[in-house]
Formats: C-alpha cells, structure tokens, sequence
C-alpha cells in the first residue's frame, strides 16, 4: 500500500513539474528575446549607466536581416532563388517601414522635424524601388541593378536612423520598454496579415510565365515543324470564261467572208466548164 502511495505521489509531482515547465515555455514564448549587448553597447553601459531598450534592439535586428538577405541576392545564381529572395526582401522591408511609421517617426516628428521628414522620404524612395521590384519574376536583364540600388538606398537609411534617430527616439522619454512591446506586437500582426493575403493571393503572371517559359518554347518548335512539314493545297485551275459577245461577233464576218469566197470560186469553176464545151 505504501508503495502505491509512493508512486501516485511521484506521478502527480511529474504532472506538476510538467505542467511548470508548460507554463514557463509558454511565457517564454510570450515575451520577445532580450536584447544580445554588442561590445560597444556593454562599453557604453560600462561607462553611462544606459542599457539599449528593447525597441531600439528589435529594429536593429530586423536592419541586420535585411542586410543578409541583400548579400545572399547577390550570390544567389537561379531565377527561382533571384525570386524567393525578392519576396522576402519585399515583405522585411514593408513591415519594418511601416512598423517606424506607426511607432516611431510620431515621437521622432515631435523632437526633430526635419529629421523626421528626411526619414519619411527615404521611406518613400524605398516603397518606389519595392513596388517595382514586386512585378519582378528574377529573370529580368537589370533586376541585380535594381536590388543593388535598393541596398545601399536602405544601407544610408540604416545609417542614419542607428547614428542619430535612435539616440534622439532614447533621449525623448517615451517609455522604451513599452514602445518595445508596441513594436512586437504591431510586427507579429503584419507578419501575419502578410502571409494570410499571399496564401489568398495566387502567384503574379510575370513569375508563372518564369516557370513554364521553358516548356514553351520546345512546344513552340515543334509546331513550326509541323507547320513547315504540312503542304500547301494545290490550287485550283481558273474555270475557262465564257466567250464575249463582242469575241461572237468578231466571229461571224469571218464565217461570212469564208462562205462567200467559196460560192464565188464554186461559180467560176462552173463558167470554165461551159466555155469548154
């Protein structure tokens, strides 16, 4: 009996330390990851007391993977990889843009206007280059021309919002960790807003026609074979045209002058033939 006890009593501990380790895994998941210190960001905490907020290091995350995904277009070599690295370039930056315009450049207008107006045009240029670049397939002769105008677009803007912007967004007193929060959440919504319309969405023309541009072509050949192979029909001979009534009329003096040149010679062989007799 007591073993028995013994072992409910073991069961119903597992059950417990199960059901804590749900819960802290489940907590774990619910708050983003702190921030990782840089050795600058550790010397700067060092010596100012100032450690980088949460919403601060979330977007300088979000600048780093589009900087990688930059350099893996660049050594990507198929027009499917050129494409799928479109894709997410497109979705990085359109969710970061639009997460700073919602947040962060509000408080930015506030401290600095003109700061903030440069911010908001670079965004601007930025949103041009994107929407072009979504008709794109991978395909196209200038694409990497493109993506390489984009990049260092994008790598000034970085420059400018981590050298300057940032401090001014840290100096202003808005609640950071909120702000970080904000920011989380406001990315994780449109992450998910972004990959419900794509699984609505099919796939644009321009990157269907991609895919099967290869099958066409053989299939386009071989009809032109086919084609040539294939003889004309002959063509019918022209039906004969009836006679014209001037062509009968012509006709008919002739027949005439024919008649009576033969009645005269008729009448002069019979005029020899009684002077001989």
């Amino acid at each position: 009996m007591e073993e028995n006890k013994d072992k409910s009593v073991d069961l119903e501990d597992e059950k417990n330390d199960k059901s804590e380790e749900h819960t802290e895994n489940a907590e774990k998941q619910d708050k983003p990851e702190e921030p990782k210190l840089n050795l600058v960001e550790a010397i700067k905490e060092i010596f100012t007391g100032e450690k980088p907020g949460i919403a601060i290091w979330l977007l300088k995350q979000d600048h780093r993977k589009v900087e990688e995904l930059f350099k893996d277009f660049e050594s990507s070599r198929t027009t499917n990889q050129k494409y799928q690295l479109i894709q997410q370039i497109i979705k990085e930056l359109d969710v970061h843009t639009r997460v700073e315009e919602k947040l962060l450049y509000p408080i930015l207008a506030k401290e600095d206007k003109e700061k903030n107006g440069e911010a908001n045009e670079e965004h601007h240029v930025v949103k041009l280059v994107l929407e072009e670049l979504a008709q794109a397939n991978g395909s196209e002769p200038n694409l990497k021309s493109k993506v390489k105008v984009l990049s260092e677009i994008v790598k000034h803007h970085v420059k400018e919002e981590e050298n300057g912007i940032f401090q001014i967004i840290e100096r202003s007193g808005a609640d950071m960790d909120e702000l970080g929060q904000k920011i989380a959440k406001e990315k994780t919504r449109l992450m998910n807003e972004d990959s419900n319309s794509k699984a609505k969405k099919p796939l644009p023309k321009s990157a269907k026609k991609a895919k099967v541009v290869a099958k066409k072509a053989p299939a386009k050949k071989a009809a032109a074979k086919k084609a040539s192979a294939k003889k004309a029909p002959a063509k019918k001979a022209p039906a004969k045209k009836a006679p014209s009534k001037k062509a009968v009329q012509a006709k008919k003096p002739q027949a005439k002058k024919a008649s009576a040149s033969k009645t005269s010679k008729r009448a002069k062989s019979g005029s020899r033939l009684k002077k001989a007799s």
